[in-house]
């Protein structure tokens, strides 16, 4: 039940310029504007909006611009993977939502990755953190929405996450193994047979542990502890896997999260509305975990298409979704609305002419004009939007 009593269904303009934004991270142009807004509002019984939402799901600058953000999430910058390593490993996430690869293979292919990361560039993972400590803090907090931090060293003050969970989930992580980057940039991933990792608490080997399950069913000779967390981190026994993924989709398309921050979930952090999120939840896993299914249904909603000029009644309204929140446009989009709206095209070392700021693999070597705005180095998995413009209009 609403709190607030909601405001209508935005214009027209409002809509094209915000799924645009939203879902292709570009300003449309003056003649899509105007051919959507000159268009009826129903052709062969299908409204215009599902149809624009339908198309630009399809076109390439969407797969572009969510691997931008995925970019961010994974800290995919040279530092780490290397010069050529940074492009293959874009490639491959431009190319996963490209084909709207399932998220749950998504997951299973970056976890269980190794051999070359040239040849298979989802072994770069693995050289996005340090040690099992950083994988597992890393992967907890991407895909299970969990900030382990505080229990490295005492259990966590707030929540129920011990200290012997902490080196538990990292277990996972500590027979993996990296040679040193050759002279091209490229190392080899592998796992070792036998390995463990200490929780300094007890000072015996930590054994491996799995959130709301306990100790891990690892069989006799299965040396790759990576196959269980990943079996188990997409299976039906852990309910935050398709949680934490649609809670992110809807975040990233309004705003603000249903639970937000969108990788803070805890007892203490609870939804705005959990049976929004529960239906969300459900319907991730009934499609085959389709993010295009889920990101469809969000921006066909009539949540999503509520206009952004408040009212009398909402106006003070935050986490109940009455009405649209006007929206930071980050630093790539504001250079390329601003190359759009100029025609002198931004130019980048190396990248081909017509390379888009929402297409750079990478923070380093990008113009100081996307850093003053806000564009993250990607030290960690958040961004910052610190320096950004309001998009009055979005």
């Amino acid at each position: 039940q609403l709190k607030y009593l909601p405001s209508e269904r935005c214009g027209d303009y409002e809509f094209i310029r915000r799924v645009y934004l939203d879902v292709l991270g570009v300003l449309p142009t003056i003649k899509e504007v105007e051919t959507f807004v000159a268009a009826a509002p129903q052709t062969d019984e299908v409204d215009k909006r599902t149809r624009l939402i339908d198309e630009v799901l399809e076109r390439p600058e969407y797969a572009s611009f969510w691997a931008l953000k995925w970019g961010d999430l994974l800290r995919l910058t040279r530092i780490q993977v290397g010069d050529e390593g940074v492009y293959k490993y874009h490639r491959w996430l431009r190319n996963a939502f490209a084909a709207n690869m399932p998220y749950d293979r998504f997951v299973r292919e970056l976890l269980t990755a190794g051999g070359s990361t040239f040849v298979n560039p989802t072994a770069n993972y693995f050289r996005g953190a340090n040690g099992p400590l950083g994988l597992m803090e890393s992967t907890t907090q991407v895909f299970l929405g969990a900030r382990l931090q505080c229990a490295k060293c005492h259990n966590h003050p707030y929540e129920r996450w011990t200290q012997a969970n902490y080196y538990g989930i990292a277990a996972f992580f500590n027979r993996i193994q990296r040679t040193k980057p050759d002279k091209s940039g490229n190392l080899v991933v592998w796992v070792a047979r036998q390995g463990e990792l200490n929780d300094p608490n007890s000072g015996q080997p930590a054994v491996p542990w799995l959130p709301m399950t306990g100790p891990a069913p690892i069989k006799d000779g299965e040396a790759d502890r990576r196959v269980v967390l990943a079996r188990w981190l997409v299976g039906e026994d852990n309910p935050l896997f398709a949680r934490v993924e649609v809670n992110r989709l809807w975040a990233w398309v309004w705003g603000r999260g249903i639970i937000e921050p969108a990788d803070d979930f805890r007892a203490s952090n609870p939804p705005a509305n959990p049976e929004l999120r529960n239906w969300l939840e459900a319907e991730f896993r009934r499609s085959g975990f389709d993010r295009r299914h889920i990101l469809r249904l969000i921006l066909a909603s009539r949540t999503y298409q509520r206009d952004s000029l408040a009212t009398g009644e909402n106006r003070r309204d935050t986490d109940s979704f009455s009405h649209a929140l006007v929206r930071r446009m980050t630093a790539e989009q504001i250079l390329d609305a601003i190359c759009q709206v100029t025609g002198v095209p931004e130019t980048y070392g190396g990248l081909p002419p017509g390379t888009r700021a929402t297409q750079l693999p990478s923070p380093e070597g990008t113009p100081v004009f996307l850093r003053v705005f806000g564009k993250p180095k990607r030290e960690t998995s958040c961004r910052s939007e610190e320096h950004t413009l309001n998009s009055s209009h979005w």
